[in-house]
Order: C-alpha cells, then sequence, then structure tokens
C-alpha cells in the first residue's frame, strides 16, 4: 500500500477511535487500552575467533497487555471462560486489531493463541472508570499478515 500524501489533507491518520478490537471475532467497544509486542532474539556462535561465526535464528516471544473497563470484563469473562472448560486463564483466544480510516485503508493486527497471564485490579479516587489490566501472552503476532517469523517455520 502505497504511503498516504504529506500532509494528509481532508482525511484522518488513525487515533484510538480509529481501532476495533474483536476477541473471538466479537467486537467490543469497552477496551480502554490494548498493548503488544513479539521479538525475535537471536544467539550468536563464537568459536576460537573474536568475533561471530553466526547466529541461530532466535527464539520468539510475544506479550501484551489490555486494560479493559470493569462493566465490560464482566460481560466478556464468562464467555471466555466457556473457551477454556471453566477457566478464562485457559483458553487459547484469538485478538484482532483493525485500525480504520476511510483515506488510509485497513491495517489488521492479529494476535494468536492469546492466553489470558494475569488479572490486576488498581482503583482509585478521580473520575475515571474502573478498569482491570490483563496481562497477555502470546503464540503468534501478524503485523497486516506478516509474521517477524518466516512462514517457513510453520512447516515442520
Amino acid at each position: 500500500m502505497p504511503l498516504p500524501p504529506f500532509p494528509l489533507i481532508n482525511g484522518n491518520r488513525y487515533d484510538y477511535s480509529s481501532v476495533e478490537i474483536l476477541i473471538q471475532g466479537v467486537p467490543y467497544r469497552g477496551i480502554k487500552s490494548i498493548d503488544y509486542s513479539d521479538s525475535l532474539d537471536p544467539a550468536k556462535q563464537y568459536g576460537t575467533s573474536a568475533r561471530p561465526l553466526g547466529r541461530t535464528r532466535g527464539k520468539w516471544d510475544g506479550d501484551g497487555s489490555l486494560e479493559i473497563f470493569k462493566e465490560d470484563a464482566a460481560i466478556i469473562r464468562p464467555v471466555i471462560a466457556a473457551l477454556g472448560q471453566g477457566g478464562y486463564g485457559e483458553a487459547n483466544l484469538t485478538i484482532v486489531v483493525a485500525y480504520g480510516e476511510p483515506t488510509v485503508g485497513i491495517i489488521t493486527d492479529t494476535l494468536i493463541g492469546v492466553r489470558i497471564k494475569k488479572v490486576s485490579d488498581s482503583h482509585a479516587v478521580g473520575n475515571d472508570g474502573i478498569t482491570e489490566k490483563w496481562d497477555l501472552d502470546l503464540m503468534d503476532l501478524l503485523r497486516n499478515g506478516i509474521s517477524i517469523l518466516s512462514a517457513a517455520q510453520y512447516v515442520k
């Protein structure tokens, strides 16, 4: 996809209102924030030289977090628990994060094999809505359909 013209006139760049978050294909609007990352950590191999002889492909890791308003968490938790045979921390989820604006198109990131590994509550006086924070463990992450690893890694 070509880059949008600079400066973008008569159109919008992505902001949080451009984001749609789907968990198991169902859109949820009560998600205050979502963060995710992945890394590929190669290891250099040395012999009798001070310079590396080569490096390994590396180990992939992915994680993230999601902050969800308390009322929405209460609605979605039983749905997730049913997928995990009663425990919402044992369900494998697919989370899709789609960014869309008519003038710049749609970008879709897919978080695959997501499990909730930690739930945190922290409340304080103020006018902000009460939320829960979910720490996530990912099995794969496709950024607009592309993985940090080659497709050959899936064929074994």
